[in-house]
């Protein structure tokens, strides 16, 4: 039985249980640690989270990259790139975000999943911040939940993407456990490339987008049936898993799965083999990775 999990890690099981099984119950890992991407997304939050705290841009940049690792032959590798990308963002939104109180950011929170009477799982995760916000929708400032994004691959699907996660559901019924008046969640999304470095490649563009940096933030609602359809969701994802387990063999929800977010799936050399042999001798590859 599944005892706790993580909003990704439940995104993971309810989209493809193989690629779950592969992630947390085989440990394969499908990057490096760090990678770019992970340490730039990472940076990134605790960076936004300091400067919440009420640390200037110095102290924060400096606490918030002690542990940076170079990658000199990626453009994300450069930690000086953060501070540019910070001065963009406050230009794009006229500020950083603003937490409704000091408690209100990088908050834990907890949903208790009672599958069966004392067989409860725990979904656990941490809330970026909640913040004021006018979406431009009429309504003046509401209360949302604010998820930053960061990606160095955008699909044309992004948008639809987001709004079906089941992350962000799993955000807003934990928000509304928090504050009820809640309004929805924010993607807070930046788009992180290679900069252009010749006039050339800079012409027509903002200086923003120039330096490799876009911004964009989706407003996603979510109505009663929505949570309440997204719950029972969870619990039948979660019964399924006790029977993934008991079996020991968890279904792939090809070709959806596969290719979610615009990406391969790094695990399809392995579901894409019959041979027991050739699959085992992959995952010891990866385990060694």
């Amino acid at each position: 039985m599944i005892k706790q999990i993580s909003p990704s890690g439940l995104d993971k099981l309810m989209r493809c249980p193989r690629d779950y099984q592969h992630t947390y119950q085989d440990g394969l890992k499908t990057e490096g640690s760090p990678s770019p991407s992970l340490q730039w997304g990472g940076t990134w939050h605790e960076l936004l989270h300091l400067m919440r705290l009420g640390n200037s841009r110095e102290v924060a940049y400096e606490a918030a990259i002690q542990n940076w690792v170079e990658y000199p032959k990626d453009h994300r590798g450069n930690p000086e790139r953060l501070l540019n990308c910070l001065r963009h963002y406050e230009n794009q939104w006229g500020g950083l975000l603003t937490p409704i109180t000091p408690a209100h950011s990088e908050q834990k929170f907890i949903i208790a999943m009672e599958l069966q009477p004392e067989l409860i799982t725990y979904i656990k995760g941490i809330i970026d911040i909640y913040s004021d916000l006018d979406a431009n929708e009429g309504e003046g400032k509401q209360s949302w939940l604010v998820d930053h994004k960061t990606t160095s691959r955008l699909e044309a699907v992004w948008a639809q993407v987001y709004r079906v996660s089941n992350q962000f559901k799993c955000y807003f019924s934990a928000g509304l456990e928090e504050k009820p008046e809640l309004a929805g969640v924010v993607c807070d999304l930046v788009h992180v490339t290679k900069p252009c470095t010749t006039p050339r490649g800079r012409k027509g563009k903002t200086e923003a987008h120039a330096d490799g940096f876009q911004f964009y933030r989706l407003y996603i609602h979510y109505n009663d049936f929505q949570r309440a359809e997204w719950m029972m969701n969870v619990a039948v994802a979660l019964k399924a898993a006790q029977v993934y387990e008991d079996e020991d063999f968890w279904p792939m929800n090809a070709p959806t799965a596969c290719k979610a977010f615009g990406s391969i799936c790094p695990f399809l050399d392995i579901c894409d083999t019959d041979s027991l042999e050739v699959r085992t001798q992959i995952m010891k590859g990866w385990q060694n990775a």
